[in-house]
């Protein structure tokens, strides 16, 4: 059966103080209900703002539990997209790139290496530069000139081409 306190005409003055301090008794201490705490100082408004907190938490909890589920969509979505990665071109092109350690210049990694062969390169110009000091004139398909010539053509040498000493190269 409910405990419910009820105070009726028929009682007198004692029963109903005795009552109302079962009632107050139930209640509790009205001085612990603060706006901090509850949000109200009232019995009843400080059970309304404790449904609108319940309310709350539980929208709070449904929109987590949204976006968990989403989160673990989203998880196996990409766990399935890395899983498809095609990986095959980074093995040709470790293939194609070759052993590092099998450079043939003193280099450790491909950008030295570049650079090394980069300034030979430019050593070897210079170099081929100074050979070429003492050649009087090169002729490229039929330019003519003097002197000691080195003639690069297509077909073979005419009239006084190729003597005193010229060379001949043909493509």
């Amino acid at each position: 059966m409910a405990n419910t306190v009820n105070v009726t005409t028929e009682n007198t003055f004692d029963e109903w103080r005795i009552k109302t301090n079962e009632i107050g008794t139930g209640v509790g201490d009205l001085d612990a209900l603060t706006v901090a705490n509850t949000g109200a100082t009232g019995v009843v408004t400080s059970l309304a703002a404790l449904l609108d907190a319940i309310e709350s938490n539980d929208t709070d909890i449904a929109t987590n539990v949204t976006n968990i589920a989403t989160n673990v969509t989203n998880i196996a979505t990409n766990t399935a997209a890395i899983a498809a990665i095609d990986t095959s071109g980074i093995t040709t092109n470790a293939t194609n790139i070759g052993t590092i350690g099998s450079l043939a210049t003193a280099a450790t990694n491909l950008t030295a290496a570049v650079n090394e062969l980069h300034g030979e390169i430019n050593t070897n110009t210079t170099n081929i530069a100074a050979i070429a000091h003492g050649i009087d004139d090169v002729i490229v398909d039929g330019t003519s000139g003097t002197g000691q010539t080195i003639y690069i053509d297509t077909d073979v040498p005419g009239g006084g081409d190729g003597a005193n000493g010229d060379m001949w190269f043909e493509y």
